[in-house]
């Protein structure tokens, strides 16, 4: 586990724990806001497929480089906004953000050369939830995501010999994609604030990725490339009812 998850997951486990030894009391009900903060992992086949292509062109023109970065799960945020609802729970509009990279490289006395990739999603959308199962200030909740998502892909390539470099940068190509995920949680209520520890996957539609309004394939990909949120996510919600 690498320095920044492993510091997330500390997070997690103690707000597991003081949910556990807090004084028991349940979240108000009206105008709620919240944050969210975890970890994503998307599926990217596409752009998966466009790394390893581009390492075996390096590995054609005789240069042994090597995936350092393949994608990994990385950092997201949210912020939210819900209200009560006719069925007695809630409904609410979400923001998200969040990104991931990849890398091929290799460097010797010689100089070096490298590849990277930076993904970006900007989501937002409406969400529902209802309670499954609610004893005192515990409660598990399932939660419906349904969303709208700009991604940006970004590709550099460098290439430094001696004294001599060149860069290479390829216009962004973005995406609009339709999102649905599903969402489970183990809430705690401290009075007015709440925090859940949450976990899930997603599924998108459509994404293809574009250049000026133009669709592009992918080096590595067949026809048309897409830019694909499949994967899972967890994390911390944390809810103040206004």
């Amino acid at each position: 586990m690498t320095p920044r998850l492993s510091h997330i997951a500390t997070a997690l486990v103690l707000a597991c724990a003081l949910a556990l030894v807090a004084p028991a009391a349940h979240a108000q009900d009206g105008l709620a806001v919240g944050v969210r903060v975890g970890v994503e992992r998307y599926d990217l086949s596409d752009v998966r497929r466009w790394q390893r292509a581009e390492r075996a062109q390096l590995e054609g023109l005789g240069v042994p480089a090597a995936v350092t970065d393949d994608f990994p799960p990385y950092l997201a945020l949210g912020a939210e906004v819900s209200v009560p609802t006719w069925w007695d729970d809630r409904a609410g509009l979400s923001l998200r953000y969040g990104s991931t990279g990849g890398r091929v490289a290799y460097a010797d006395y010689s100089g070096s050369v490298r590849a990277d990739w930076v993904v970006q999603r900007w989501s937002a959308g409406a969400f529902v939830e209802q309670r499954l199962y609610q004893s005192g200030p515990f409660a598990a909740v399932l939660a419906l995501h349904g969303l709208v998502d700009h991604g940006v892909v970004r590709f550099e390539g460098r290439t430094e010999l001696y004294d001599e470099a060149a860069t290479d940068r390829l216009p962004d190509l973005t995406a609009l994609s339709f999102s649905a995920e599903p969402e489970l949680g183990v809430e705690r209520a401290f009075g007015p604030l709440a925090l859940r520890v949450r976990g899930g996957g997603g599924v998108s539609f459509g994404g293809m990725l574009r250049v000026d309004g133009e669709r592009v394939g992918l080096p590595g990909s067949s026809g048309a490339s897409s830019v694909q949120w499949l994967g899972w996510r967890f994390g911390l919600t944390a809810r103040y009812a206004l």
